[in-house]
């Protein structure tokens, strides 16, 4: 919990908010695209909002609300939405937003980078 808690602490500063480990597992995959992004030199769009949990084989699993997340998202402006495959077999399209499934943490890198 502790080495969970250094690793979100950067992330609490740039969000102004805590990212507190229970609640930051709907955000592994936000973390991982953005330390991949720092560590492979490329930046990432600052249209993109990213959300996923990534299993340790490499999985990106649900997340619970994906419309209410996704609506939240267009409203603050993202137009790029990556998330998990799963999610979006449910979500409708929204004009405008292009929402990209992916079932692994290499495809969500392949997608980004």
């Amino acid at each position: 919990m502790k080495r969970l808690t250094a690793i979100t602490r950067p992330f609490t500063a740039a969000a102004g908010a805590p990212v507190r480990p229970a609640k930051a597992a709907l955000n592994y995959l936000a973390v991982c695209v953005a330390v991949a992004s720092s560590l492979m030199g490329f930046t990432l769009s600052p249209t993109l909002s990213v959300m996923g949990e990534v299993g340790l084989c490499g999985e990106v699993r649900p997340v619970a609300q994906a419309e209410r997340r996704v609506a939240e998202c267009v409203r603050l402006g993202f137009t790029d939405i990556l998330l998990p495959r799963q999610n979006l077999k449910r979500l409708r399209p929204i004009d405008g937003v292009r929402m990209t499934g992916v079932d692994t943490l290499m495809q969500a890198l392949a997608v980004v980078g």
